[in-house]
């Protein structure tokens, strides 16, 4: 296992925002703790709303962007298609973060309106829609993984990724996790317009549905670290999506022989982390025993 933050690869780039988001967390708790013990501190309970807020579309962006890199690897180049991850295939992340993003602007934008009946129901809205952009991602990411098992079982995955389904049931119970909270993000400003609500009133209630389905999340990606999988192309921030295709049109036709598919071996031993390009190379050049 890396030892890098959660979702850092273990060479180069970035899959998952790991050490921003410990940060962002790291203030938010502490900042809770303080207004726990001394209420009367506006700033640290300023700085604790805007961390909070923050803190769930980072996380969920996070998990966005180890998402595309699991479509671009395992996808086949024919089934890259909007239908699939219900966005155009090049801008599966901008989609569904934009959306996210856009709910936290519609919850800022709530603070225009302080101390006037509007501001409550501009900031619950955009909670509401939070909950439908993170509950359709979960949906979409199980509905994929669906698809992808059907690809694989008819044996039309490009190079035959290793354990892809693995990092992909971490992202389905992430970004599950991720709305569960989102949810509890509504019922607790709710029960903001009764300070004496049980929610309000009960510290364990925070710690237990909001930091623990986060602590959850870190976890998950810590024991399943996605340096560990992807190969060091799709560990860049920015994917190059043009070099992708290329790869995988170059691996389509260097694994076909006589008619028959002959895949590369898997990323594991000296190989770990070359590029697909290198592989595709050595493979040709019957470094692994291919005959042509």
């Amino acid at each position: 296992m890396s030892g890098t933050p959660p979702g850092m690869p273990a060479a180069g780039g970035t899959t998952v925002a790991g050490a921003p988001v410990a940060a962002v967390a790291a203030v938010s708790s502490t900042a809770r703790v303080v207004i726990t013990l001394n209420p009367g501190l506006v700033n640290f309970f300023l700085v604790f709303k805007f961390t909070q807020k923050a803190l769930g579309s980072i996380t969920a962006i996070s998990i966005i962007f180890t998402f595309t890199r699991i479509f671009w690897w395992i996808t086949p180049n024919e089934k890259r298609t909007w239908s699939a991850v219900w966005a155009p295939p090049g801008f599966v992340s901008f989609r569904w973060a934009s959306m996210s993003i856009s709910c936290d602007i519609v919850k800022t934008a709530s603070n225009i309106f302080l101390g006037k009946p509007t501001g409550p129901h501009v900031e619950g809205a955009g909670n509401v829609l939070q909950i439908f952009v993170f509950g359709g991602f979960t949906i979409m990411t199980a509905r994929f993984h669906c698809l992808a098992t059907t690809w694989e079982a008819q044996g039309d995955m490009v190079g035959r990724p290793v354990h892809w389904k693995q990092l992909s049931y971490a992202v389905i119970a992430c970004s599950a996790l991720i709305t569960a909270r989102q949810i509890d993000q509504v019922v607790v400003f709710d029960q903001m317009v009764v300070p004496s609500s049980y929610t309000i009133t009960q510290e364990w209630v925070f710690w237990f549905f909001d930091q623990l389905p986060l602590l959850a999340i870190y976890s998950i990606f810590i024991v399943l670290h996605p340096g560990d999988y992807f190969p060091r192309d799709y560990t860049r921030l920015r994917l190059n999506r043009k070099l992708l295709l290329a790869i995988k049109g170059s691996s389509d036709e260097s694994r076909m022989r006589n008619g028959m598919v002959i895949s590369s071996p898997p990323p594991t031993g000296p190989d770990r982390g070359k590029s697909d390009w290198v592989q595709v190379e050595e493979a040709d050049m019957g470094l692994y025993g291919i005959a042509k």
